[in-house]
This record gives structure tokens, C-alpha cells and sequence, in this order.
């Protein structure tokens, strides 16, 4: 029978305790190197974020000028039909012309609905940002709800007014690119019949109506846009604080 004398207990704790200590190593480098994977991909997670807003805030200022355009011409015909300012045909025609002319925001969102659907939120360490977040697509949402409620109504009144009371052809040929931007020029001249003077529809009600309502439509789509601005502004900010911190 071994005596307990002869049991090396030193030895025997010694190596216990070098066993436990190399389990809590292996344990403590797994820890560290997920949360250094996990870092990794916050990092580029967030610069993917950065990227795709600073696009739509680019995207958000063109869409701007142009619905300040419109706006703006809508503003000079209601003037116009208040007995304020005279308008000579022509320079109606460009005012109607910026009227039909039919534009809208396209924001990217891919990289925002690949966080939030693959559940990788949570590896947004900074609060404040992962909830900020959460809740912009609300913001895009609404925004594109705007858009496609006035799209609808287009289709629906201002161009089948036009087309009935308005020679269109002349009034597209008015087009120089997008109202407030330039963009999209349209150098194609539609063949005309006739030369017409729309400034008869200045005493229509129901016309004076609708360009009411597209300057209402518009004034809504630029507030819309202003708060999304500011949302992917401060997300921007958040972002770089974030990655800045990392270096």
C-alpha cells in the first residue's frame, strides 16, 4: 500500500494547477480572439454604413434643389393666377413644364437592411449608435411612402388634366435637364402642330387647385427630406466618432 509520505503531492498540485491555468489561457485567447473577429467586423460593418449614407446624403441634396425648383415655379404661378405678376406664354410654358416634370429620391439602404435583418446589431458596441440605427429605416420609410403617395396622385389628376387641357408637346419641349439640377437634359424636340397659350388656364379653378397642391406636395417632400438629412448626418457623426475611437 503507498504511504501518503511517499504521494508527491507538490508535483501533483503543481501540475493540476499548470492544467488549470492552461484551460483559462485557451479559454481567455478564444474570448480575445472573437471579440477581436468581432471587432474586425463592427469596423467594416460601420465603414459600409458610412458609405452607403454619405451616397444618400449626395443623392438627398440633388433631390432637394430640385424640389426647391419646383416649388419655387409652382410659388410664381399661383402669383400669377392671384392677379400679382404677369407671365408672358413662353415662360409659362417652362413654369408648367417644370410642373410635369416627374422626379423622385433613390436611396440606397442595402447595407442598413443587411444589419438589421441579419440580427448583427448587437455587435454595435456604442449604444446610442445601434439604437439610432434601429430606427432609420422608419425615416426612410416615410420618406418613400411620401413619394409614392404623390406618384399616385400624379398618374391620377395632374396628368390626365394636362393631358386634356394642355398641348403637352409644347410644353415638353420647355425641358432642359431637371428643375434645380440640370440633370437628365433632354435635347429631343417633340414635332408640334400648333403654338398654344396655356396662360388661359391661370382662370381655371380646378387648375389653381392642383398646382396648389403640388407646392403643398413638394413643401412636405422637402421637410421629409430635411429630417432625413439630419438622421444620416448624425449617423455619419456616430460613425466616425466609432471608428475614430479604434485607431
Amino acid at each position: 500500500m503507498t504511504s501518503n509520505a511517499n504521494i508527491p503531492w507538490t508535483r501533483l498540485a503543481v501540475e493540476g494547477m499548470a492544467i488549470v491555468v492552461s484551460i483559462l489561457l485557451a479559454f481567455a485567447i478564444d474570448a480575445w480572439w472573437a471579440n477581436r473577429a468581432d471587432s474586425i467586423e463592427e469596423a467594416e460593418i460601420l465603414t459600409a454604413l458610412q458609405r452607403e449614407f454619405e451616397i444618400n446624403l449626395v443623392t438627398l441634396e440633388e433631390q432637394l434643389a430640385y424640389r426647391e425648383a419646383v416649388r419655387a415655379s409652382a410659388n410664381t404661378i399661383l402669383q400669377a393666377a392671384a392677379g400679382q405678376i404677369r407671365l408672358e406664354p413662353a415662360e409659362f410654358d417652362r413654369l408648367l413644364g417644370d410642373i410635369v416634370w416627374t422626379g423622385w429620391v433613390d436611396l440606397s439602404s442595402g447595407a442598413l437592411e443587411s444589419l438589421l435583418q441579419s440580427g448583427k446589431l448587437s455587435l454595435i458596441k456604442n449604444r446610442k449608435l445601434s439604437e439610432h440605427l434601429a430606427a432609420l429605416p422608419y425615416w426612410l420609410n416615410n420618406t418613400a411612402r411620401l413619394e409614392e403617395f404623390e406618384l399616385r396622385r400624379l398618374d391620377a389628376e395632374l396628368f390626365p388634366f394636362f393631358s386634356e387641357h394642355a398641348y403637352l408637346p409644347q410644353i415638353y419641349n420647355t425641358f432642359k435637364g431637371q428643375p434645380g439640377t440640370g440633370d437628365f437634359p433632354s435635347p429631343s424636340v417633340l414635332p408640334t402642330r400648333e403654338t398654344r397659350d396655356h396662360t388661359d388656364l391661370l382662370q381655371n379653378l380646378k387648375f389653381v387647385g392642383m398646382i396648389s397642391i403640388e407646392h403643398n406636395d413638394h413643401n412636405d417632400a422637402i421637410w421629409s427630406y430635411g429630417i432625413l438629412r439630419e438622421k444620416l448626418e448624425a449617423a455619419i457623426d456616430l460613425i466616425e466618432s466609432e471608428l475614430l475611437g479604434r485607431k
